[in-house]
């Protein structure tokens, strides 16, 4: 069996299903909670549910495509990076509006060092660099990106 980018992809995904339920959860918080800290847990889980969607489309979109394979080996340690990173997300113990934004630059700042790294090992050789894949992992990188440059106007 050979693996394909839509397989990456949906394990990246689940990424942030796991973020969107992580910030669902803070924001359905009430005891002890500033209902400023639930609105921007809720603006969270909708972007994330948005990045979701993305990932959608582009496994539609892969799914369609003839060139998608992955080499077991960049497959296997791009699973075991992802596996990884899932484990790592844990509900932040926020108290503030700005502890909250901060956890979350550094949780998208450390996303988008995980997609940089996987797709840096599919680079092989110089036409790597416009493969479908690459070119897939390239948008979800400038996604990510934007995302947290957004969030950090925030912490000013």
């Amino acid at each position: 069996m050979s693996y394909t980018i839509v397989d990456l992809l949906k394990k990246l995904e689940a990424i942030e299903e796991n973020a969107f339920s992580m910030y669902k959860e803070l924001a359905s918080l009430e005891e002890g909670y500033d209902i400023k800290l639930r609105t921007v847990a809720r603006i969270l889980a909708s972007e994330e549910e948005r990045h979701i969607a993305l990932y959608r489309k582009l496994i539609g979109q892969a799914e369609k495509e003839p060139e998608t394979t992955i080499d077991f080996s960049i497959y296997d340690k791009a699973s075991s990076l992802v596996d990884s990173f899932k484990k790592r997300i844990v509900k932040p113990k926020v108290k503030s509006v700005k502890e909250l934004v901060r956890f979350s630059v550094e949780f998208e700042r450390e996303n988008v060092a995980l997609l940089i790294d996987i797709r840096g090992r599919m680079v092989r050789k110089e036409e790597d660099s416009v493969t479908f894949n690459y070119l897939t992992l390239t948008e979800l990188i400038m996604e990510e990106q934007k995302h947290v440059e957004t969030l950090k106007v925030f912490l000013m």
